[in-house]
């Protein structure tokens, strides 16, 4: 009867065991079931202009619930990243459903501001559960005045009207700008309903040429008629989610002077079929290509040094990769960043990083039946 006992014993407590490590692995993978979400209060819209210096209140109305798990202990993180991507706040709180998450801070710097928040539970069996994940972005001026100037011209190069050195916010051609000393922030499509995009190397204010020099997060998100992009040589970023879900996006030029594409920039382009240029990409952000189902080639040129997680997750047609960089380790290819390509694709890699190569690929998501060769 003692040996009974103990095996019976032993049997329960294994099956606690796997029970818990079956629900650990739920709570961080399981899609929301019976969620509800919130949303931002303060700023009130994406690219809200506010007063360099002068105190700003970030407020978000924490309304996400899961309907999973029942009652659990729930956060909210708010993070602002100023226009040079540093962290300036990062603040977490305690929260019930429907009360107003609420933080201030003092924007030191002209430009855009962005700004995150992520709702989440810790569940005690372990695993951080994100149910609501909302980008916004604010505008910081040095001189906010009541009306905002805007010029409206079907030439980039045209001069704005009337010329006044406080215009930080303006419209040329096929965009909105604005502003931040002698550089120029893409923020906005003039119109959701534009079809083909060219953001210029330079714009004229007051008589002077200015770059144009980064794309701003959620730019041209949902621009769903949207179908040819063209960035200009001086554009050395393109931000978070700045083309995601353009369903109808087909091609995307990027010119030599990017660096950067942000985390989920194109994420969910269904239709997007070609991207060329990029020969200055040093950084590919996780998601960037993801979901874009329609690609079918991708160059990574020789100073591409950072490639995130899933970057190209489910780009199931994309069937030739050429790399040209030898700055890949497994330290910098994020975890399944291949993962979903073209079961049968081409992988052309540099004949002395072949071996390396092969190894990392297949480590971040290629699968067996793709040839990787020099």
């Amino acid at each position: 009867r003692s040996g009974m006992r103990n095996r019976v014993f032993t049997f329960l407590y294994v099956f606690v065991g796997i029970l818990s490590l079956c629900l650990m692995s739920t709570i961080v993978n399981a899609s929301p079931v019976g969620d509800s979400y919130g949303d931002f209060l303060s700023p009130k819209e994406d690219g809200e202009q506010v007063q360099l210096g002068e105190a700003f209140t970030v407020k978000y109305e924490a309304n996400y619930h899961n309907g999973r798990y029942g009652n659990r202990t729930h956060h909210c993180n708010i993070r602002i990243k100023d226009p040079d991507g540093t962290i300036v706040l990062d603040d977490d709180y305690i929260y019930t459903m429907g009360s107003t998450v609420q933080t201030s801070f003092t924007p030191t710097k002209e430009g855009v501001y962005t700004i995150r928040e992520q709702c989440y539970f810790q569940h005690p069996a372990g695993g951080k559960y994100v149910g609501d994940d909302k980008t916004i972005t604010i505008c910081v001026v040095k001189n906010l005045s009541s009306e905002t100037e805007t010029v409206n011209d079907s030439s980039a190069d045209t001069e704005p009207t009337p010329a006044d050195t406080s215009i930080t916010e303006f419209t040329v051609g096929s965009c909105k700008y604005i502003v931040n000393k002698d550089q120029t922030t893409v923020t906005a499509p003039k119109s959701s309903t534009s079809t083909k995009i060219s953001i210029p190397a330079t714009v004229k204010i007051n008589g002077k040429s200015v770059p144009v020099t980064s794309i701003a997060a959620n730019a041209f998100k949902g621009c769903s008629k949207l179908k040819t992009v063209t960035i200009g040589k001086n554009v050395t970023s393109i931000g978070e989610k700045a083309f995601s879900d353009c369903k109808a996006l087909t091609k995307v030029s990027i010119g030599a002077g990017v660096k950067t594409i942000g985390k989920n920039a194109f994420l969910n382009c269904a239709k997007l079929k070609t991207v060329s240029g990029g020969k200055g990409l040093t950084t590919i952000g996780a998601s960037a290509f993801s979901g874009c189902k329609a690609l079918t080639k991708i160059t990574l040129y020789a100073k591409v040094k950072k490639i995130g997680a899933k970057a190209f997750y489910k780009c199931s047609k994309l069937k030739t990769i050429t790399v040209k960089t030898s700055k890949l380790t497994s330290k910098t290819v994020g975890a399944n960043a291949f993962k979903g390509i073209y079961a049968k694709a081409t992988i052309k890699v540099p004949k002395a990083k072949l071996k390396a190569y092969m190894t990392l690929l297949k480590k971040k998501g290629v699968g067996k039946n793709v040839k990787i060769k020099k």
